[in-house]
């Protein structure tokens, strides 16, 4: 934010959670349910503190929803959207309930690793964020379209189909 009252505005939209934030990924393995709700506390790592997980002692509240998008033979195109925002929440949820984001070393350990397309980077894309202006009060969407390397990833998986 610019101006004080701009980042009380969307500090309070934030904790308001009215702040639209969505998410595309492809995570490794075939989910079986078209949509759901991940609600698991999330905080540091017991072992190592350079990690978020969901077991955990003491945690902050966390949800996160996704619904799929596309079923392909070895991982599935998702969107993911945030209710709460902690630190790698859709990292840590996702890889939680067995599908890790692709391309993601910390949280995907070797199942990602092992994937037969090893993504660059973790195939993770803040698609759509919306808010409402801090002075006008008017309601603002902005969408980013997938990067290259998503779409690739994309079509390399559905020729396995």
């Amino acid at each position: 934010a610019k101006d004080d009252i701009s980042h009380q505005s969307l500090t309070r939209q934030l904790q308001e959670r009215t702040i639209v934030r969505k998410y595309i990924a492809i995570v490794h393995g075939v989910m079986k349910t078209n949509s759901g709700t991940i609600n698991k506390e999330i905080g540091r790592h017991v072992k190592d503190r350079k990690k978020m997980s969901t077991i955990i002692k003491k945690g902050r509240e966390a949800v996160s929803s996704f619904r799929v998008l596309e079923r392909f033979s070895s991982a599935t195109l998702v969107e993911a959207v945030l209710k709460t925002g902690r630190t790698h929440q859709i990292r840590v949820h996702l890889s939680s309930i067995g599908y890790p984001v692709l391309g993601d070393k910390v949280y995907g350990g070797k199942k990602v690793i092992s994937t037969a397309y090893i993504f660059k980077r973790q195939a993770l894309h803040a698609a759509v964020l919306g808010f409402h202006h801090p002075k006008t009060g008017k309601y603002l969407e902005f969408n980013s379209p997938l990067p290259d390397d998503m779409q690739e990833a994309i079509s390399k998986l559905e020729k396995e189909k």
